[in-house]
Parts: C-alpha cells; structure tokens; sequence
C-alpha cells in the first residue's frame, strides 16, 4: 500500500530538472568554445621563444612588417632578433586593410619596406615547423587592424 504521508516526486519535476542540466551544458560549452576561438594577445618575441607552446593555436600580435619585396615577409618585434614568417593566403586578400598592406610593401615606393615603417595588429594562425631546413615560424594572417604604414619621401 502507498504511503500517503510522503508525496511521490513528480515526474514534471524530473524532466525540469532534466532539462535545466541540458541547457546549463550548452550555455558552458558555448561560453568554452567562444573563449577557444577567442585569439591569444601574444608577441613577437613569445612566438620564438615558446614555438610548441603556440603551434596551431590562434593568436594576436600587435608587429612590425619587414620585407624585401620579392619574398620575405616577417613580422618582427624590436625587442626580439628574431621574427615570424607572414603568409596571406589569397582568401585574405580581399581584406580592405590587408590590401593597403600589400599596397604599401610592393606598390608605393621601392618594393619592400626600405624607408618605410609598417606596423599593425594581426590575427592568425601560428605554426612552427620544427622538421623544416632552417626550422620556420609562420603566422597565417586570417585578418588585420590598425595598419599604419609611413612612407619617408625619398632625398
């Protein structure tokens, strides 16, 4: 015979509960990947360091671009000897401001970044390639901000 005194759970309040479990996971593991695909701010000098620490990873580097307009590009750090390799792939550049980048190294003044200074914030991936001949560290741009470019008139 049921006991009366003691009321049975309700299975609303179950299911309630059920669903309240379900809706918190998806909010922490949207919150968690949001923070995932939020870039790292990093440097320069970080990425050379610490290469395995940031292969693969998302990142944010505020740098100067340095360039020989045929083939080099880099992004460097004055607090650093070192610098990282920037590859754009062609997606990218149909960005306005990486536009004005390319602009700037090969079509305004000489090629490259003789008498000029370049620097911004870049948005990419980072991959060292420990295996290569010299060993590299590429940064893959996925986008730019806050690109300033000064061009000193030639003497």
């Amino acid at each position: 015979m049921k006991n009366l005194a003691q009321p049975s759970p309700s299975p609303r309040l179950g299911g309630v509960c059920v669903t309240l479990s379900a809706v918190a996971l998806v909010i922490f593991r949207s919150v968690s990947n949001a923070q995932q695909n939020e870039p790292r701010n990093v440097s320069v000098c970080q990425l050379v360091d610490s290469p395995k620490e940031f292969n693969g990873k998302y990142v944010r580097v505020r740098a100067q671009v340095s360039s020989d307009g045929i083939e080099r590009t880099n992004l460097k750090d004055d607090a650093c000897r070192k610098g990282v390799a920037l590859w754009i792939p062609q997606d990218v550049r149909k960005d306005p401001d990486v536009s004005k980048l390319e602009d700037a190294l090969y079509r305004r003044g000489s090629p490259g970044t003789m008498g000029k200074k370049i620097d911004g914030t870049f948005e990419g991936r980072f991959e060292w390639r420990p295996k290569e001949k010299p060993r590299t560290h590429v940064f893959v741009l996925k986008s730019l901000s806050d690109l300033k470019v000064d061009i000193k008139a030639a003497q």
